[in-house]
C-alpha cells in the first residue's frame, strides 16, 4: 500500500477536517490516473474512520478494528473489486445487503466500489437507490480512472475527489518537456497543437506524458486558486504565463486530458484523439 500520509496529505486532511466538523458526504468518487492508489486510499480511509484509538491523521494500526481492517476481515467494510470485469447488478445487491445491516463493530459502514466505470446500467440503477437513501453512518466510495462516462444520476449524488500522479521527483528535462507541451496546449496557435499531437501520437507509450501533463496542470490550477505554490523550476518554466491563465481554462484542459487518458485504452487512432484534444 502507498504511503497515504506522504503521497496524499491534502486529501487526507480534507477528510480529517470533514470528520471532525461532522460535514461528511454519504458518497464520494475518487478519480484520476489509473492504478491502485485510489483504492488504497479508500481502504486507508475506512481503517482511519473505524480505528478505536485514532490520533491525528493516522489509524493506530494496533487496536482490534485496525487488525481486522489490515487482514481484510472487518465486517463493516464491504469491497467490490472485479478488476477489469463488469460490475453486475448482483454484485451491487450483495453489497447492499451488507451495508444495510446494523453496524457490527465500528462507528461507520463503508462500501468501496473499485473501477466504478465498469458498472453496468442495471448495476448503476440499483446503486442509485442506495445513493438516494443511504443507511445512517455509512460512506460509499467509488473509484474510477475516468468519471466522464458514468451516469449523471450517479455523479450528481457523490462528491468528486481528484487523485493525481506525483512527479515531483521527475528530472528537469522530463518536467520541462511536460510544461512545454502544456504551454502549447493552452495557447491559441493550432499549428503548435498539431505538432504536439503528432509527437505524442507517434510514441508507443504516451501514458506517462499524459500523467505528467495532468500533474503539471493540477499544480498550476491550485496555484491560481492560492491553494498551492509552484516550485522554482515550475515558475521559471511557466514564466509570465503562470499569472495570466484563468482557472476555468486550466480546469477545462484537465478534464480533456482525463478523457484522452481513458480513450488511449481503445483501439482507435491515437493521432485522432490527440488532435481532437489539442485543437477543439
Amino acid at each position: 500500500m502507498v504511503d497515504i500520509k506522504e503521497e496524499y496529505p491534502r486529501q487526507l486532511g480534507f477528510f480529517q477536517k470533514a470528520l471532525e466538523s461532522e460535514r461528511l458526504s454519504h458518497a464520494y468518487i475518487f478519480y484520476g490516473p489509473k492504478g491502485e492508489k485510489k483504492k488504497d486510499f479508500a481502504k486507508y480511509l475506512s481503517q482511519y474512520f473505524q480505528c478505536q484509538e485514532r490520533k491525528g491523521d493516522s489509524p493506530c494500526g494496533k487496536c482490534h478494528h485496525c487488525r481486522l481492517a489490515s487482514s481484510g476481515t472487518f465486517v463493516d467494510t464491504h469491497m467490490i473489486d472485479k478488476g477489469d470485469e463488469h460490475i453486475l447488478i448482483d454484485d451491487i445487491r450483495e453489497a447492499q445487503r451488507g451495508i444495510n445491516l446494523s453496524r457490527s463493530k465500528g462507528e461507520w459502514k463503508f462500501l468501496i466500489i473499485n473501477n466504478a466505470e465498469k458498472l453496468t446500467n442495471e448495476a448503476c440503477e440499483a446503486l442509485l437507490k442506495t445513493l438516494e437513501e443511504p443507511p445512517a453512518k455509512s460512506i460509499i466510495i467509488l473509484t474510477a480512472g475516468d468519471k466522464s462516462g458514468m451516469p449523471k444520476t450517479i455523479l450528481s449524488r457523490a462528491q468528486s475527489v481528484y487523485f493525481y500522479e506525483d512527479f515531483s521527483a521527475t528530472d528537469g528535462e522530463e518536467g520541462g518537456n511536460a510544461i512545454a507541451i502544456c504551454r502549447d496546449l493552452l495557447s491559441e496557435k493550432d499549428f503548435l497543437k498539431l505538432i504536439r499531437a503528432k509527437e505524442l501520437a507517434e510514441k508507443e507509450e504516451p501514458q506517462k506524458d499524459i500523467d505528467m501533463m495532468i500533474w503539471v496542470l493540477r499544480n498550476l490550477a491550485l496555484n491560481t486558486q492560492g491553494i498551492g505554490e509552484l516550485g522554482d523550476f515550475e515558475k521559471d518554466s511557466w514564466g509570465d504565463l503562470e499569472k495570466s491563465l484563468p482557472y476555468g481554462r486550466i480546469a477545462k484542459v484537465l478534464e480533456k486530458l482525463l478523457k484522452v487518458e481513458s480513450a488511449l485504452e481503445s483501439n482507435a487512432s491515437k493521432r485522432i484523439f490527440f488532435e481532437n484534444l489539442f485543437i477543439s
